[in-house]
């Protein structure tokens, strides 16, 4: 899923130097689709974006928002954002271990 009106926030997923990367992640920064590969190929990825040459990847899900896009801004400077739904589906259902919900009563 992609959109390209919505931010999730700063989020630990930038990438940094470093000699440990893989061949998508050294072209993650040159488009919203490098960027998109370079979370698919990274198993704990479920989300990413791009923005201005830079792909921001993440490994726990972020409610964002959306961010309205002025007439006069430029295809390069809008945020881009997608989601891996496989993954964050799976996730959710892997996690579903309460079958009641228990509300405290004072």
């Amino acid at each position: 899923m992609t959109d390209t009106r919505w931010s999730d926030g700063e989020r630990e997923g930038a990438y940094a130097d470093s000699k440990k990367k893989t061949p998508q992640d050294k072209i993650a920064h040159q488009s919203f689709e490098t960027c998109r590969e370079a979370c698919e190929v990274n198993e704990r990825c479920l989300q990413f974006s791009f923005k201005a040459g830079r792909c921001r990847i993440d490994f726990s899900m972020k409610l964002g928002k959306p961010q309205p896009t002025k007439e006069d801004t430029k295809p390069q400077d809008r945020i881009y954002s997608g989601w891996m739904v496989s993954r964050i589906t799976k996730w959710v259902d892997d996690h579903q271990t309460c079958k009641l919900t228990y509300w405290p009563t004072p």
